[in-house]
């Protein structure tokens, strides 16, 4: 018997996009955050002058079609040795090349350099690399405001025209395991980050990068359970006038039927992760007029450093995309994943593709499954998120939604039992459902998509482990 699932009313937010962290970090030298486990020497990424290397990469990202663009930006590859902006750095050619691609296909980008440059940063005698990550935050955060951050997107937006950027983060998941530190009798940590963002936002200002053409995106916590509102609340603060988006990462769920594991001992279940907390904060955000957007979306319940492979396995990439399919239907305004040509040796693999000898290898597991999420949930989107009219007891396998846009309708269906075929179906009040839909089936352990045509009033079938993209 198959379950039947209500097409809901659409969610009041168009969808900011789906899409990758693009880190240009990768190939610059040293170690990320001072931390041995992290190195940056491994060059993924073609000289600038390759024309004919980075046709074929932007061939992909056009096949790929991400919506949205998160640029790691090594901020010590731009500046010079007294902490001003380095016009002549071959960095900004490799963004230039990205940035165009997206103005080129309505593609947002937010600049992210992930860390304070060490330039600006408050002294400490901990600059050594070790086996901890160590970056502290700007000492003086008006000096940091106004001779890197406004200058650098002045460059950018003004003088090197690359409109496509729209956002600017400063801090990769700041105030956790070393990152973004004072010093032990500086300033309250919490307060001095809204302060950076209060300056940062005046300095834009003044270089005439407003917030409608330049906004500021905050918070950026990597563990959603642990999202300080409540620690800025306590002290009397407030960084939402100063920023046009809230962040959040996650990569610690499990499917609600899963144990912890030990790979991911703090994992909690989507249903706890998702459906309660970050539901949540979607209503904080919403009452704040921000948006919530998730700039980094990824699974180590099934592996990281000890089990490399499991990011990108059929489990993780399957756990990945339910999780960003169920952070859609309660109001999260984007999805990013990580690092699309990883060379798959730093906290296990995430690698989407990689140029190996001229030639684009795809890895295909993953591929599939964001490839077809990027398809489904686009920029402009609205999200019309799918219900079971009677939901199972006591796990709900199968997670799913609709989506539209100029009259085109999608959707994107998981079925995490590992063992049980689901069969659904659909029904609307609220949206006029394509009479057949063209169905792109996902099976465990296989890289082949099988494709149908399904009538509106069939059942669609999704295998164990699997997902169906409707189009």
């Amino acid at each position: 018997m198959s379950q039947v699932f209500e097409i809901s009313k659409p969610l009041p937010r168009k969808y900011f996009g789906a899409g990758v962290n693009w880190f240009d970090y990768l190939g610059t030298g040293g170690f990320y955050g001072r931390f041995s486990g992290y190195p940056l020497n491994e060059n993924i990424y073609p000289d600038e002058a390759d024309t004919d290397s980075w046709k074929k990469i932007l061939a992909t990202l056009d096949e790929l079609s991400p919506s949205f663009i998160r640029y790691g930006l090594n901020p010590e590859t731009v500046l010079d040795g007294k902490g001003n902006i380095d016009k002549s750095s071959k960095a900004f050619d490799r963004l230039e090349i990205i940035s165009n691609w997206a103005a080129a296909n309505n593609v947002l980008v937010e600049l992210d350099t992930f860390l304070i440059p060490a330039h600006y940063e408050f002294l400490t005698e901990d600059t050594q690399i070790s086996e901890r990550f160590c970056n502290m935050a700007a000492a003086d955060n008006k000096d940091y405001a106004m001779r890197f951050v406004g200058p650098l997107m002045h460059y950018l937006v003004r003088e090197r025209r690359m409109s496509a950027i729209s956002y600017f983060n400063p801090v990769n998941e700041p105030i956790n395991y070393g990152v973004y530190q004072v010093p032990e009798n500086g300033p309250d940590v919490y307060v001095h980050y809204v302060e950076m963002f209060q300056e940062m936002r005046k300095a834009l200002d003044s270089f005439g990068l407003f917030k409608d053409e330049v906004g500021l995106i905050g918070i950026d916590g990597d563990i959603p359970l642990e999202y300080p509102l409540l620690d800025h609340a306590a002290r009397g603060i407030d960084l939402n006038s100063s920023i046009s988006a809230y962040s959040i990462h996650s990569y610690r769920t499990r499917f609600d039927h899963e144990k912890p594991s030990a790979n991911c001992p703090d994992s909690e279940p989507l249903e706890i992760t998702v459906d309660r907390h970050i539901r949540q904060l979607v209503k904080y955000c919403e009452k704040r007029d921000r948006p919530l957007l998730a700039c980094e979306v990824g699974a180590f319940y099934y592996g990281k450093v000890e089990n490399p492979a499991g990011p990108a396995s059929d489990e993780g990439t399957l756990l990945t995309l339910e999780t960003i399919i169920r952070m859609a239907n309660v109001g999260v305004a984007s999805a990013l994943i990580w690092s699309p040509m990883n060379p798959n040796n730093i906290d296990g693999h995430w690698a989407l593709f990689r140029l190996q000898d001229s030639k684009i290898e795809k890895y295909l597991t993953p591929w599939n499954a964001y490839s077809a999420m990027m398809r489904v949930l686009d920029r402009g989107s609205s999200i019309y998120p799918a219900k079971s009219a009677c939901p199972k007891y006591p796990y709900q396998h199968v997670h799913g939604l609709i989506t539209e846009k100029d009259g085109k309708i999608r959707g994107l269906f998981v079925n995490d039992s590992p063992t049980e075929t689901q069969q659904i179906a659909l029904q609307s009040s609220d949206l006029l459902l394509p009479a057949t839909f063209h169905v792109q089936t996902k099976r465990y352990g296989s890289d082949e998509l099988s494709q149908s045509i399904v009538a509106l009033g069939a059942d669609f079938e999704i295998p164990p482990l699997g997902f169906i993209e409707l189009s």
